[in-house]
């Protein structure tokens, strides 16, 4: 108990004050600058991932009954769709973000809405 007393003392001789803590709960979210947000965000971790696999888009596996002119054209085709899935990831995550974020509009006043606690920085 010694420790706890000394602990108290030193907490009122220094302006010791308790945390404030508060809680914040997200009324509304805007659609449109949330969809962005996701777009750019996808864009990047679908462009990680398309490098990741642009080393192997030349030895894509191919049917060797397949004509080697036929063979080329699909790994080509392959080549093309690992320069598009980036985009196309971020058009996507642009979509679901913008419907995500107006449904979150809809439910969150009826059901409440996403909340966290919230302190100040020391």
């Amino acid at each position: 108990m010694v420790g706890f007393r000394a602990a108290a003392a030193e907490r009122q001789s220094v302006g010791w004050q308790p945390e404030v803590t508060s809680m914040v709960q997200i009324v509304r979210i805007a659609p449109l600058r949330a969809a962005n947000i996701v777009g750019a965000l996808y864009l990047v971790l679908f462009a990680a991932f398309a490098l990741v696999f642009a080393p192997f888009a030349g030895s894509v596996p191919v049917d060797p009954k397949v004509d080697p002119q036929q063979q080329e054209s699909i790994r080509t085709m392959v080549r093309w769709m690992l320069i598009g899935y980036p985009f196309l990831g971020a058009v996507s995550g642009w979509i679901f973000a913008l419907i995500g974020a107006a449904l979150y509009n809809v439910l969150a006043p009826r059901i409440g809405g996403l909340a966290f606690e919230t302190q100040p920085s020391p």
